[in-house]
């Protein structure tokens, strides 16, 4: 286990411009009108004063919980971290067990240094829970995060929070464009709302549980959508399905 102050150097000496910087960010997150926006801005700025060598940038579903059942989806960031967060989040808590890694928590982040390189992982949540995720590496030839890259993470948090909350509640829940669905490709009332969690990034396993079927009843519905919509697996099929979502206003 790395100690805290082995894990992050001591300096939080930001210059003129990072502090700028800083503020401008702050600026454009409260500015943002979705949290889509949000996370685009936070990523573009955060680059600039804690460099990384890849992000993402992960929204929670409204329904929201721990990782132990949480839905974690739409990832803005590089292209490399575009997979399953969930996976993410378990191969790093599991990598200091399997001593591939040392890992540390400092104020609330996570940060695991491996053979490969290092990632930092910031939560944001609200009194409900889980409301997004920030998830930052560096190769090994880059230096060390520091206190410094904390202190900048831990001044954007309360915004993001603030900012991810008031969207959620004031965007309403997303819904799925089910007439579309159903006159172009002619899907049951079942198959969509089996798409409708597919939009959320849901695996086999949690559709069957939300919808109360077995998993061999929501394996056998994923199928046929796959074939009636032109797709071949879970990631083609969220980005299809996301592309029939749209937001509604709650009452």
């Amino acid at each position: 286990m790395l100690s805290n102050q082995r894990a992050f150097g001591m300096d939080r000496t930001l210059t003129d411009g990072e502090w700028l910087e800083l503020g401008d960010c702050i600026l454009a997150i409260n500015r943002s009108t979705t949290n889509e926006s949000v996370r685009f801005q936070v990523l573009k700025y955060v680059l600039d004063i804690v460099p990384f060598h890849t992000a993402a940038f992960f929204v929670a579903h409204a329904n929201r919980i721990d990782y132990g059942g949480a839905v974690i989806v739409q990832p803005i960031g590089t292209e490399s971290l575009m997979g399953d967060f969930e996976r993410q989040i378990a191969a790093m808590k599991a990598s200091e067990r399997d001593g591939g890694a040392s890992c540390a928590s400092v104020d609330g982040l996570t940060w695991v240094v491996g053979n490969s390189g290092q990632s930092i992982l910031c939560e944001y949540r609200d009194d409900d829970g889980l409301l997004g995720a920030l998830v930052m590496n560096r190769l090994k030839d880059q230096r060390l995060f520091t206190e410094r890259d904390v202190f900048v993470l831990k001044a954007l948090e309360p915004h993001i929070n603030h900012r991810m909350k008031h969207l959620l509640e004031t965007d309403g829940v997303q819904m799925l464009q089910a007439d579309m669905l159903v006159e172009e490709y002619h899907l049951t009332p079942r198959e969509l709302d089996v798409v409708s969690c597919a939009a959320f990034g849901m695996t086999q396993g949690e559709i069957a549980v939300k919808l109360s079927i077995s998993p061999k009843t929501a394996k056998k519905h994923i199928e046929n959508i796959y074939r009636k919509v032109g797709v071949n697996n879970r990631l083609s099929l969220m980005r299809f399905a996301q592309q029939y979502m749209t937001s509604g206003k709650s009452a």
